[in-house]
């Protein structure tokens, strides 16, 4: 049966292919993989989204598919001129590029019942499934649709059984109106025949309370699917609300379940879900809220993207019922930069991700979007079960966030930025550096705030500790926990945040303090100044997925002296 399909956003995913010679001939190297570790010299040709395979050789390869202007002139045109692909040899370390044979497609996602690659493409105004050999080259093509979808996720696969999770936006005909939401295509036979699922639609977004206005109501988007050890499919869905929402299917992705909100805070973002080789599921997400909608966002289409500059990890052990980590595997390292929104390219984002196992425990993931701004990064999962975290800012503020808005939306949603907090001479001496906390007047930013945010392994109870100077003529500033990462600048950070505490100007004496604040989400945070009891707080916003960032923030007093952190640590159970 050949069945047509209106104006989708469709996408597929690699099921992993037995690994020999490379990887095992660079064990050593691969083993040395621990803390995310951008790869330096190479950049993903495409967005981190279904592009990267694993050859049964150990070869990496991730094909160039469109989807930034870079590669096909528009953004959202997908009929790709440049074929090529990059290939690393050593597990992801090195790379080359190549080119695809000309006039030749190619295949990123591996069939096992045939020992096969396939691929879906858009071409010529149609939709093509695109049969390929055992290295990936195109042998024949079938149209499965007169209209043009995007390869924008990835297929789960089990048995001769292939989901392709696609995203409806909008129809080309009534006729074949299936609405907005997220649904499955599925065949049994390689791409001969095909059938649809149940569609899957959540809520849409709503003016109120924070927010003048009203988000871009896309309903659900970007599927991403894993089986379950019971034997049902699970599925993840982006959405415009403030969380990730999941379905389920008892019947082999033919119905689903009617969909409910997760805890995993996301916004417009994309989630990956991932069963790792001991069994673990791996979900990769950006666990960030965006800024208040203004008034004039009325739901068609985004007005500025504020949540999406860094990637998230989280492992489970018991098929999503428990999850550690939270940890951030990616910050843009363009976060801060003042040509953010002006520089050439589309979605400027670190949300779209794609993973694979390399080794056991190892992991080579392509995150981000824009050119300039994707990045291949090398983890290990255990590093996600740490339970501590240090900082000196003896690596300057790689770790932290510290940018304001510059007001104008440029580009492609997003605004020009610059960091609001600075790195200067710690009192400590012996060229230390510490970060300087300050006030600053400036009309030309969406919000002149000023906010240092920093991330740390999840936990339900832990302390959180810091060395501070509060400089004589400091004004004010607030401490915050918060279970997710939330704008350095935002007003409303405090209402957010699990915990939120006031540091006083009665602080502002010039001295040193040591700083430290014991929480238990399920009960209360308490605040000690050089080990005296200062403050204590119940939480005012629960946290079913733990405390895992601490935010400073200046007040708005245009005379604060600001204050200085010379050193923090993190510890959780």
């Amino acid at each position: 049966m050949k069945i047509y399909i209106p104006f989708l956003a469709v996408a597929v995913v690699l099921s992993g292919c037995a690994s020999t010679n490379y990887l095992e001939e660079n064990a050593t190297k691969i083993d040395s993989i621990y803390a995310p570790k951008i790869v330096e010299g190479v950049v993903p040709p495409a967005d981190a989204v279904s592009g990267i395979v694993k050859m049964p050789n150990g070869a990496i390869r991730h094909y160039n598919y469109g989807g930034q202007p870079e590669n096909c002139g528009h953004i959202y045109v997908y009929n790709v001129t440049n074929r090529m692909y990059v290939e690393s040899l050593d597990g992801g370390f090195t790379w080359k590029e190549y080119q695809a044979p000309k006039g030749k497609e190619f295949g990123t996602f591996y069939y096992p019942p045939t020992n096969k690659y396939f691929n879906i493409i858009r071409k010529n105004g149609s939709t093509f499934f695109i049969d390929c050999d055992k290295d990936g080259n195109c042998i024949k093509e079938k149209q499965i649709a007169p209209w043009p979808l995007s390869v924008n996720e990835e297929a789960y696969i089990d048995g001769n059984r292939i989901l392709m999770p696609v995203t409806l936006r909008t129809s080309s005909s009534e006729k074949h109106d299936f609405g907005f939401g997220a649904l499955f295509l599925i065949t049994d036979d390689f791409g001969e025949t095909w059938s649809v699922s149940s569609t899957i639609k959540v809520p849409d977004h709503k003016a109120g309370g924070f927010h003048k206005g009203i988000r871009w109501n896309h309903n659900a988007m970007e599927p991403t699917i894993v089986k379950l050890n019971d034997g049902r499919l699970w599925t993840i869905l982006r959405t415009s609300l403030d969380n990730l929402w999941q379905a389920h299917s008892k019947d082999g992705g033919k119905t689903w379940s009617k969909p409910t909100p997760l805890p995993f805070y996301a916004t417009c973002v994309m989630p990956k879900i991932k069963r790792l080789s001991d069994g673990k599921l791996l979900l990769m997400w950006s666990n960030a809220s965006p800024l208040p909608e203004n008034e004039k966002a009325n739901g068609i289409w985004e007005d500025v993207f504020t949540n999406r500059n860094v990637n998230h990890a989280a492992i489970s052990e018991d098929d999503g019922k428990t999850w550690r980590g939270f940890r951030e595997v990616l910050l843009d390292p363009r976060r801060n930069a003042p040509d953010f929104a002006t520089t050439f390219g589309g979605d400027k984002s670190m949300h779209q991700s794609q993973a694979i196992e390399i080794a056991p425990n190892k992991i080579l993931a392509s995150i981000g979007q824009s050119k300039l701004h994707r990045k291949f990064v090398h983890f290990d999962i255990r590093w996600l079960y740490e339970k501590t975290r240090v900082c000196d800012f003896s690596n300057g503020l790689d770790d932290w966030s510290v940018f304001n808005y510059i007001k104008g939306i440029k580009g492609h949603c997003a605004y020009n930025r610059f960091a609001g907090c600075e790195l200067v001479d710690s009192p400590e001496g012996k060229n230390k550096k510490c970060l300087e906390l300050k006030y600053k007047p400036n009309d030309n930013l969406v919000d002149d705030i000023r906010g240092a945010v920093w991330n740390f392994p999840m936990g339900y109870k832990g302390e959180f500790s810091a060395k501070v100077k509060f400089e004589k003529g400091f004004a004010g500033a607030k401490l915050m926990l918060h279970d997710r990462w939330i704008n350095p600048s935002d007003a409303i950070a405090d209402k957010l945040g699990v915990f939120a505490f006031n540091l006083p100007s009665s602080l502002a004496d010039g001295n040193v303090r040591d700083i430290k604040i014991t929480f238990d989400t399920n009960a209360k945070a308490t605040l000690y100044i050089d080990g005296k009891k200062f403050a204590e707080q119940k939480f005012q916003n629960k946290a079913p997925i733990g405390v895992s960032y601490v935010h400073f923030q200046s007040s708005r007093n245009p005379t604060d002296g600001g204050l200085k952190i010379l050193s923090c640590a993190s510890k959780v159970e």
